[in-house]
C-alpha cells in the first residue's frame, strides 16, 4: 500500500514549466491554458503524460479516471484536442453543461 503522505507529497508542484502547469513526482498538477480554453477541471485533479501521447486523468471531484492511449507513432494531441475530449466526457456524464 501507497502511505497516503507520499501520495499528498507527489501532488505538489515542484516545478512550474509554465504558469499554471505544475509537475510534482510524475504527476502534472495544472492543465494547460489551451485546454483550458474547452474545460475547466475541478481543483485537484492531475495527470499524467507518457510517450506517443498516452494520457491519463484522475479527477477526484467526479469519481473519476480517464485514460487515453495512442498509438505510439502518432504524434499525440494538442491540448486543444484534451480539453474537447475531456469536455464531451464531462457533458456525456452530465458533470457539466
Amino acid at each position: 500500500m501507497v502511505p497516503e503522505e507520499w501520495v499528498k507529497e507527489s501532488l505538489q508542484p515542484y516545478s512550474e514549466p509554465e504558469p499554471g502547469l505544475g509537475y510534482g513526482y510524475m504527476w502534472w498538477t495544472g492543465f494547460s491554458d489551451r485546454a483550458k480554453a474547452e474545460v475547466e477541471l475541478p481543483a485537484g485533479s492531475f495527470s499524467a503524460r507518457g510517450h506517443g501521447g498516452q494520457l491519463a486523468f484522475v479527477i477526484p471531484a467526479y469519481e473519476l479516471v480517464v485514460v487515453h492511449r495512442a498509438p505510439l507513432a502518432g504524434r499525440g494531441q494538442s491540448a486543444l484536442e484534451v480539453g474537447r475530449l475531456l469536455r464531451l466526457i464531462f457533458e456525456a456524464g452530465r458533470l457539466i453543461r
